[in-house]
């Protein structure tokens, strides 16, 4: 099943929720052998307005002006990787309780984005 899927795109780090709360799941996504991975670190987040997120979703966060947007990069990276405009090829390990070790390896770790095009790409599938 691995080999066919080409790329993957997810968001990670040990700030990362996912990480923390399962890190054995963490330590699959690093160790699986796909062709080309992407990791969306959290240092390159940004907070996300509420006006640039689906209307649907006001309700859920009523009580902050804005949002968290590590989903939304990740998929956005996936629909147009130049996104992504700073990038490091590194290897990932997650130990036992979700923190990421950085060695040389492979994967592509972002580390700086194009806020505008990410927005743009946003309200691209949004609209």
């Amino acid at each position: 099943m691995v080999s066919l899927v080409e790329h993957v795109v997810y968001p990670g780090g040990e700030q990362e929720f996912n990480w923390w709360f399962d890190p054995k799941a963490a330590q699959i996504a690093a160790n699986t052998p796909f062709p080309h991975k992407t990791v969306v670190s959290m240092d390159v987040d940004f907070p996300l307005p509420k006006a640039d997120a689906s209307p649907a979703l006001g309700h859920f966060f009523a009580r902050s002006p804005e949002l968290p947007a590590w989903d939304a990069i990740a998929a956005a990276i996936m629909l147009d990787p130049a996104i992504a405009t700073g990038r490091a090829n590194v290897g990932v390990t997650v130990d036992s309780v979700g923190t990421m070790d950085l060695g040389p390896g492979t994967t592509s770790l972002v580390l700086a984005l194009d806020q505008e095009r990410f927005r743009q790409t946003l309200h691209s599938v949004r609209d």
